[in-house]
């Protein structure tokens, strides 16, 4: 899956590949534009002023190779700015393709590209979407039937 630049600053601040957490809460974050992205709120950890998260996307496009991408993010809840550590590609079933750590970069959340809304739900405790999802792959079937219907 090739990732533009503006839309890896909207994915930087939405996953984590790390160990899964006992309870999953996925929630819809956004639906539109080139992907698709849900959040995993039961990931936020860390301390307050330093933030992971992690993060499920699915590309729009019809000829991407990967069901969906799995990204782990760190926010820095007082500069306001967020970065992805890693990235896995993962098939339907959710069993990892290829993953790789991804190089540090940073940027400022902002409001036109989603990540702040994620910043504030992992910095401040604001409330994302009551769209939930029990799973990364139940999201990401949810995302490929919208796609393609």
């Amino acid at each position: 899956m090739r990732i533009p630049a503006a839309t890896l600053a909207a994915v930087l601040i939405f996953g984590a590949t790390g160990a899964a957490a006992q309870t999953e809460d996925w929630r819809l974050l956004a639906q539109d534009g080139p992907v698709d992205v849900a959040v995993d709120v039961a990931s936020f950890s860390g301390p307050p002023d330093r933030r992971t998260v992690r993060s499920a996307m699915v590309s729009r496009e019809e000829d991407d190779p990967f069901a969906y991408l799995i990204v782990d993010v760190v926010i820095d809840c007082t500069a306001r700015t967020i970065s992805a550590e890693a990235m896995s590609a993962r098939d339907v079933g959710g069993a990892v393709l290829r993953q790789q750590d991804l190089p540090p970069e940073t940027a400022p959340v902002n409001e036109a590209d989603g990540t702040a809304a994620t910043a504030r739900a992992a910095c401040e405790g604001a409330e994302i979407s009551q769209t939930r999802f029990e799973s990364a792959p139940a999201f990401a079937a949810w995302a490929m039937a919208r796609r393609s219907g």
